[in-house]
Formats: structure tokens, C-alpha cells, sequence
């Protein structure tokens, strides 16, 4: 009677935990949001999105959810990384279906590692919805590919925003400058010149081209294109918000053959 009893109580309490989806939202525009995130996020009985999610996702495909921003900027900040994993966990002890909603994807530079590897040590069930990158999204959309046979045939991609505020090692610098033929910094806007800067001092050639993109896949997306040395001068007269994203290599060259988004022409009005 005893063991039935513990039986039934340990099924009951399984039946009342709750389902985490770390999903990705994609980077940007909401037609880029997976079939599977949609189902996830329709089910949801709460939503805690990121800063860089389209507000429009969650009006459409999770209307009747508690929508709870978990928002990190550069100096500013909702909630920590840790009450947001707090968060996750509670509202699954509560028998919530939860969708972590993040730009992009979701254990792509978005922290749903540190996440996933939370819930599993907290006996929380999860599951992780690939999304969109923006790595290889926002210069398609800006009619620049990370690879070509001609130009490039690797990339490697790095956050420029560290945990800690720590830079890159000598070692990673001259790695960047001699790896891949394609280099792609995330959250690089700040340390635009500083970047270029290094790079050049590590031996990367300054008429190497380059391009800034802003608000990579939204209907306010900006390009800059220019060379690693001019960049950030150029860059700097821009007083472009949102994201950016920074993309290094020969296959910049190609973006007046393959653009296809009309945006504002950034070029002239830096033009230095």
C-alpha cells in the first residue's frame, strides 16, 4: 500500500511540473521565426523574451500569455541572467509551460546554455528550438554572403562584449587576422574602433573591406560599408540605435552585386 501510494504521488507530481522551450526568435524581422517556435509559443502559458525580440511574435502568436521582458542592453539591464533563470525554473515548479523567447538563436552568444544547463540541474524537462542567427541572416539581408567560393571558403564569429568587459588575448587577435577569411563581431558597435584599431596592429591589412550593419533584417536597416581603417571614422558620424553587427573580409565587396533589401544609402552620408 505503501509503495502504491508513493507510486502515484511521484506520477502526480511529474503531471504538475511544467515544459521550458528556449526558443529563437530569429534576428529580427518575424517572418523568420521557425514553424516549431510558433507551436511553442501559442502553447505558452507565459513568455520571457529578450531585448531584441520583435514585439510582434508575442502579439500574434502568444496573446493570451503573461509577456514578462527579461531585456538586456549595453547599461541597462530588467533582470539579472540569474532572476531570469529563477523565473524559468518557478514557473515550471507552478505547471506553467514556459517560452524563453531570445533574438536569434537560442545557445548562439544568447546564454541558453547557462540556462538549459540550470533547468536540468533543477529537474526542470526543457527543450531547445534552433532559430534564424543572425551570423549568416543580417549580411544575407544586406546582400553580403559569409561565404563564396571565389572570396571565402570559412568565418568565424565573436562577441566583441565579453563576459566581464575582458578583450581578446594577443593570441585570439593574431588568430582573428590570420584564421578565417571571413570575420563576423557581434555587439561590436561601441568598440568599432578600438576593433579596427587592434586588427590593423596585428597585421590584418587596412584596405581589408568592411561593413557595419544596423538593425540587420528590420524594415529601419542600415549598412555602412567601408575598409577596416575607415570604418569607424566613417561609423562614428552615423548616429544609428539597435544592434549592429560587424562583418570583415573580401565577401563585403560583393554587396553591390547581391542586394536585394532597399535601405537608406548610408555611404554618401559618410562619406569621408
Amino acid at each position: 500500500m505503501s509503495d502504491s501510494k508513493n507510486i502515484l504521488t511521484g506520477s502526480f507530481l511529474e503531471k504538475q511540473m511544467g515544459h521550458v522551450y528556449l526558443l529563437g526568435a530569429g534576428p529580427g524581422d518575424p517572418g523568420l521565426i521557425t514553424v516549431r517556435a510558433v507551436a511553442c509559443l501559442q502553447k505558452a502559458d507565459c513568455v520571457l523574451f529578450d531585448a531584441l525580440v520583435n514585439p510582434e511574435l508575442l502579439i500574434q502568436y502568444a496573446p493570451h500569455a503573461a509577456h514578462i521582458g527579461v531585456r538586456k542592453r549595453k547599461g541597462r539591464c530588467e533582470r539579472t541572467q540569474e532572476e531570469t533563470t529563477a523565473l524559468l525554473i518557478r514557473f515550471a515548479r507552478e505547471g506553467k509551460t514556459v517560452a524563453r523567447l531570445k533574438g536569434g538563436d537560442p545557445i548562439s552568444f544568447g546564454r541558453g546554455a547557462e540556462e538549459a544547463i540550470a533547468l536540468q540541474q533543477a529537474g526542470v524537462p526543457f527543450e531547445i528550438v534552433p532559430g534564424v542567427s543572425c551570423v549568416s541572416a543580417v549580411p544575407a539581408y544586406a546582400g553580403i554572403p559569409i561565404t563564396h567560393r571565389a572570396h571565402a571558403s570559412s568565418f568565424g564569429v565573436y562577441s566583441a562584449h565579453r563576459q566581464g568587459g575582458l578583450t581578446f588575448s594577443d593570441a585570439q587577435w593574431k588568430s582573428i587576422v590570420t584564421g578565417p577569411e571571413t570575420r563576423v563581431l557581434l555587439m561590436g558597435k561601441t568598440r568599432c574602433r578600438e576593433i579596427m584599431t587592434t586588427l590593423i596592429r596585428f597585421g590584418m591589412c587596412p584596405d581589408t573591406p568592411a561593413a557595419i550593419i544596423y538593425n540587420g533584417s528590420l524594415p529601419n536597416q542600415r549598412t555602412l560599408v567601408g575598409t577596416v581603417k575607415n570604418l569607424p571614422h566613417r561609423a562614428e558620424r552615423i548616429l544609428e540605435d539597435g544592434p549592429a553587427l560587424i562583418i570583415i573580409g573580401q565577401v563585403v565587396s560583393l554587396r553591390q552585386q547581391m542586394m536585394w533589401v532597399v535601405e537608406q544609402v548610408m555611404e554618401r552620408e559618410a562619406a569621408s
